[in-house]
This record gives C-alpha cells, sequence and structure tokens, in this order.
C-alpha cells in the first residue's frame, strides 16, 4: 500500500526505546506519526510500510492522505 502518500496514524509521534519489543501508543502532541511513503520517496528511503515519519497535524501536503478501508460483515 506504500507509494501514493504517507498514511496519518492515531499516534503521537515520539521516539522508539530502542530496548522495547513492544508497539508503543503515545499521546497525541505537537507531531503525529505518518507511515508509508509517498511517489517522491528518493532512495534510499523507498516507500515501505515500515517507514516512520513525524508531521505536524497543522500542515496540509500533497504527499500525505488517509486510507480508507470497510470493517469485515
Amino acid at each position: 500500500m506504500a507509494g501514493n502518500v504517507w498514511e496519518w496514524t492515531a499516534d503521537g509521534y515520539a521516539p522508539y526505546d530502542p530496548a522495547s519489543t513492544d508497539n508503543p501508543i503515545h499521546e497525541a502532541g505537537p507531531l503525529r506519526v505518518v507511515r508509508g511513503g509517498h511517489w517522491l520517496n528518493a532512495l534510499p528511503q523507498t516507500p515501505r510500510a515500515a517507514n516512520r515519519d513525524a508531521r505536524s497535524e497543522e500542515k496540509r501536503l500533497e504527499d500525505v492522505g488517509i486510507r480508507c478501508v470497510a470493517a469485515p460483515r
């Protein structure tokens, strides 16, 4: 799914603890986590689901979006 736009997530941004193996959930702050990548990414950061970056909610950019999903019936 990566390659179209960075995907907004529900997490506020904070650096990962290198010693932790858990998926941290961070409270909302001035920056939010975006994942994936977008069509303007250049090597070596090719778009992939493991990419993680921080963006301000107040900035609107053409390379950040959302993914719509349908719940199973």
